[in-house]
């Protein structure tokens, strides 16, 4: 009888698996994604992407950054300076246009809180109105290539008697620390 029976499971095996590839369907693919399309553009789900701007305009006045302001009579004194080249200035007088780009102060925004706050608007060449604020980053002095900070003195810590905080252990030299034992008084 066992040897019916595997001969018989055996039989079977072997036709299933020359049957397999006559009835089995074809090999999943990959849906092109153009298929879902339509359900992200019309989904109720998801909010509408928003409208595409033109080119970002660039200004002149993205390579400068506002050095100071202040007051004279009629109007403002305007230090512009260049962020790439620190020795390029413009100083801006009021109702004087100033050097190649004719630049123009037309208005200044002063914080009384923070001079860091301050903007100046400035009229351009081309009549184009841009704003110029401090950047504290630019503004900052370099430090010299070949000079290091001094180093700091060590403060001396007040010496309190039983306390031992200053003291660092000593280093081994191989050996187990000794280990001292206060004697035990004699019981009588």
């Amino acid at each position: 009888m066992l040897k019916f029976t595997l001969k018989l499971t055996g039989v079977i095996g072997l036709v299933a698996a020359l049957a397999a590839p006559v009835f089995a369907d074809e090999i999943p693919k990959k849906s092109p994604v153009g298929r879902y399309a339509k359900l992200w553009a019309k989904s109720p789900f998801t909010e509408k992407p928003p409208p595409v701007e033109g080119p970002e305009k660039i200004s002149l006045l993205d390579d400068y950054t506002l050095a100071g302001v202040s007051p004279v009579e009629g109007g403002y004194s305007v230090i512009l300076i260049n962020k790439k080249k620190r020795d390029d200035r413009i100083h801006l007088m009021p109702g004087m246009t100033t050097g190649e780009h004719g630049f123009t102060v037309v208005s200044v925004r002063q914080d009384p809180i923070s001079t860091k706050n301050t903007t100046v608007e400035i009229k351009m060449a081309d009549g184009t109105v841009d704003r110029v604020g401090k950047e504290e980053k630019f503004l900052a002095l370099k430090t010299a290539p070949g000079t290091k900070k001094p180093p700091k003195k060590p403060v001396a810590k007040p010496h309190i008697p039983g306390l031992n905080t200053g003291a660092k252990p000593k280093p081994t030299t191989g050996r187990a620390p000794r280990v001292r034992r206060v004697p035990t008084p004699p019981k009588k």
